[in-house]
């Protein structure tokens, strides 16, 4: 059975606790293990602890360990190897309090001129894409922006130019929308369908010549005339006088 551990915080520990537990960058691992100490000083069993603030009874007896061993200082991370943070929590604090001054301005800026701003002012070098990610963390967001010229505008030039444009308006003109005619509205006068011009065998046009009606085939044969009929050779005879 395991051993039944006990806090016993006096008032200036629990002040401190507090304390310590209002910092904003303080590490997860660390909050977590001033919470166990908090709750087991008003009182609470390991398994009440581990319940309230789900996690494993181990982590909640490691935190009571590490208190009695060296109090709130031994409950922080241990180092973590390899290099440290470029940008610290007063560079970003620095960062958001410039971007809200330039929201209220209306100046936008990109995450590159921001590492620019950084090396500038405070000494930290840190690429585009990690201030964009840290950004986001702190509850910034990119949003795109559009080019605009209104800021440039001068309402008395742009006064005078509505005015001129009036002096230039025809007299009696008004602006009509589009709209879709009336009952009272007379329908357009349609044109005149023109005529056909007639086509001659080889697919040419004819020139300007007026439909004719066909003429009469002649006969064949001795005695014929072009242009009517006679008597002949191959058609029935006429008695002829003698």
């Amino acid at each position: 059975m395991p051993k039944i551990l006990r806090v016993e915080l006096t008032f200036d520990q629990e002040r401190e606790v507090r304390e310590r537990l209002r910092a904003r960058d303080l590490a997860p691992g660390t909050r977590l293990r001033l919470e166990c100490i908090r709750l087991m000083g008003r009182g609470l069993t390991v398994p009440e602890v581990a319940d309230l603030l789900e996690c494993n009874e181990v982590t909640v007896r490691g935190a009571v360990h590490r208190f009695t061993a060296g109090g709130f200082d031994a409950l922080a991370d241990a180092p973590r190897p390899g290099r440290p943070a470029s940008v610290t929590r007063e560079d970003r604090e620095a960062l958001a309090a410039l971007l809200d001054e330039s929201a209220r301005q209306g100046r936008t800026w990109t995450a590159a001129a921001l590492c620019d701003w950084l090396a500038a002012e405070r000494g930290a070098r840190v690429s585009p894409a990690w201030l964009t990610e840290l950004l986001h963390r702190d509850g910034f967001r990119w949003k795109r922006t559009r080019d605009t010229l209104r800021h440039k505008a001068d309402p008395v030039l742009q006064q005078a130019a509505r005015a001129q444009l009036e002096d230039l308006r025809l007299y009696g003109w008004t602006r009509t929308r589009a709209s879709t005619p009336s009952a009272s509205t007379p329908p357009p006068k349609r044109s005149a369908p023109q005529s056909i011009r007639p086509w001659n065998v080889s697919g040419h046009e004819s020139k300007d010549q007026q439909p004719t009606s066909p003429k009469p085939l002649s006969a064949s044969g001795p005695g014929a005339v072009r242009g009517q009929r006679t008597a002949g050779v191959g058609e029935g005879r006429l008695p002829c006088p003698r």
